[in-house]
């Protein structure tokens, strides 16, 4: 656009010249020859002798109007929708509403050298205008998508009204034959249009086809322009000259088509204050002597906090700010501790909830002050930020091999001199699962599902007052997250694998090596099934012989390249399975019962299943290695 300012100025001359000048051709109206009428609905569209077209049959919620008119000599300027009252209709319309009104939501245009429009341009229209127009339901309203605009005309309903929407370009019949208007009505309430009526305009008026809000602009004195409205007119110069038009259209698709910014709504407290008192053991309907609001005693005695607000006691907005200044190091130093415990599976202060005397010392005080500082000044609060440096740090990426000349020095590693084993957490290790045999639904948000659950374990809930049903379609699929969590009856993978029951508050958590465990990932439902859903996808994806297909499906587990002798294994247990499902072919069709894989028998496809499943449970699967 800085490029192209002297275009845009000599284009503002332009059409500032054309205003003073009333440089228009007169505006003409032409009646169109109608060639096809048809609705999404079961309406039907009757054309009467003055040419209009009267709605009859059934009277949809929403309904949409496609009108295939032939484009006359003349280039065409806009289009007008003519509404019309009649008797047949509720208060004579001009809409099947009960009350006469119609609401006509986007006005859609197509130009063609086929009736069935297989190949068309689309029309761009600039601007409309109506006879009159319902508050908050204007003309220009049918040239936008955005959902409850369009055109209305209450209260003056059984009247005629008419709407005129105009073409940034002229259409020209010489190179298309027909013209296709779509009358989208998507309101509900059956506020349809009854009757109406469709014609050409011819004549030009330069300002008025041009885009809503670049008209305002042109209009405008140059010196009383605003900079919001010489943007708008720069935005429209550089999508209609040659050297830009191409780009500004590809900005345009992509601007449409961005992702949607991760925003979430967030409920603010307003400051408005209210009646505290405290209740008499509890309940509520014995409220006792007033209170107040402050901060607490033991945070004053020690830091007193001073108020934002003169001649005014601390808050909860006082105490927060108070947590996060630069001169608090607390609340960095614990939040990049849990971060790197998170990481690690160990923090630099092993005592993750008490940072007090009664804590542990850290093992790298520099490094810890270091991480906080960085964290609380130079990355501005960042978590994202905190864990890409620690990631790529050559700490971080050490190997986590054992080493022996350290087994006397820091037996428990807590110098970090190797990187250290750390399992998954629990609602990770069903994630693995989902994520590795193609199952795993990455569907983001949304409220709590409910993966299958072993019979009986609903029912240990207090007082049996729970009952769990299955989700269905990918809600089954969903990552760990989002499974609901009963605190009297949680789901039995996550205790399983170490998950807290939430009746207490923690902040670390324990790592266990059961066989219940390997019982739950070789028998629970879901386990099974993502053995099934693997085996498809390495029958399918992994190669031609039993070698390529074994080890494809062990990086897709381990996430590396196996060792021969790990591939001898797993060669093993496959040849022993075939030779029991060739001679337990019910046993093998029980197996394979949820995903069966294409081109292979149900003995051979058993046989790779009980394979699979013994690959997702290698340990190196659920642990970092």
């Amino acid at each position: 656009k800085a490029a192209l300012q002297p275009q845009i100025e000599a284009w503002i001359q332009e059409m500032s010249s054309l205003i003073a000048a009333k440089s228009s051709t007169p505006v003409q109206l032409h009646r169109l020859r109608l060639v096809d009428a048809k609705t999404t609905s079961k309406a039907k569209l009757e054309l009467q002798k003055d040419g209009s077209l009267l709605a009859s049959g059934t009277v949809p919620d929403k309904d949409t109007y496609t009108l295939v008119v032939e484009l006359p000599a003349e280039p065409v300027t806009g289009v007008r929708i003519e509404v019309l009252s009649h008797d047949s209709l509720a208060e004579r319309g001009p809409g099947r509403a009960s009350n006469g009104n119609f609401v006509l939501t986007q006005i859609l245009g197509h130009v063609s050298e086929h009736k069935d429009f297989r190949n068309h341009t689309a029309v761009q229209f600039g601007t409309a205008e109506s006879d009159f127009s319902q508050e908050l339901f204007s003309a220009d309203g049918v040239l936008s998508s955005i959902e409850n605009s369009g055109w209305a005309i209450a209260p003056k309903v059984g009247r005629n009204h008419q709407l005129t929407a105009y073409t940034t370009q002229p259409l020209i019949g010489d190179n298309t034959k027909y013209l296709q208007i779509v009358l989208d009505q998507q309101h509900g309430g059956q506020h349809v249009i009854g009757c109406l009526r469709i014609s050409s305009v011819s004549g030009f008026d330069p300002v008025r086809a041009l885009p809503i809000g670049v008209a305002d602009a042109v209009r405008t004195d140059s010196a009383e322009r605003t900079d919001q409205q010489r943007a708008v007119i720069a935005e429209h110069v550089a999508s209609v000259m040659p050297e830009t038009a191409t780009i500004a259209a590809s900005l345009d698709e992509l601007q449409k088509n961005a992702p949607v910014a991760p925003l979430l709504p967030v409920r603010v407290i307003g400051p408005a204050e209210r009646t505290t008192r405290v209740l008499h053991r509890g309940d509520f309907l014995q409220p006792a002597e007033e209170v107040s609001g402050e901060v607490l005693s033991v945070v004053n005695r020690h830091h007193p906090l001073q108020s934002r607000e003169v001649d005014q006691p601390a808050d909860r907005l006082d105490l927060a700010l108070w947590l996060v200044h630069p001169e608090h190091p607390l609340t960095a130093r614990v939040t990049v501790n849990q971060v790197w415990a998170h990481l690690f599976g160990r923090g630099i202060v092993v005592t993750q909830n008490d940072f007090g005397v009664r804590g542990a010392l850290p093992t790298h005080p520099q490094l810890l002050d270091w991480l906080a500082w960085q964290f609380s000044h130079d990355i501005k609060w960042s978590r994202k930020t905190l864990i890409k440096m620690i990631v790529m740090s050559a700490t971080w990426r050490q190997s986590s091999h054992h080493r022996p000349e350290l087994q006397e020095i820091d037996p428990a590693n807590r110098l970090l001199a190797r990187q250290r084993r750390v399992r998954v957490e629990a609602e990770v290790v069903r994630d693995l699962h989902l994520a590795a045999s193609g199952l795993l639904s990455r569907r983001i948000g949304g409220p709590s599902v409910f993966p299958p659950l072993p019979p009986g374990v609903a029912e240990l809930s207090y007082a049996n007052n729970f009952k769990w049903t299955t989700s269905d379609g990918e809600n089954v699929y969903r990552r760990g997250m989002y499974t609901f969590f009963k605190r009297t009856s949680p789901h039995p993978t996550l205790i399983n694998f170490d998950c807290p029951d939430s009746n207490t508050t923690r902040l670390q958590r324990d790592t266990s090596n059961t066989p219940l465990q390997a019982l739950v990932t070789l028998n629970n439902e879901v386990y099974a099934e993502a053995a099934q859903a693997l085996t498809r996808r390495t029958l399918t994806e992994g190669g031609n012989d039993d070698r390529q297909r074994l080890t494809w499906a062990l990086r897709v587990c381990i996430a590396r390249i196996p060792a021969e002798s790990e591939v001898d294994e797993f060669e093993s247990l496959l040849m022993k399975s075939r030779e029991f499902y060739q001679s337990h072919p019910d046993d093998a069709r029980k197996l394979i019962e949820r995903h069966p894989a294409e081109r292979v028998t149900a003995e051979e496809n058993a046989a790779w299943v009980a394979t699979v499943r013994m690959i997702l449970n290698l340990d190196e699967f659920i642990v970092r290695d």
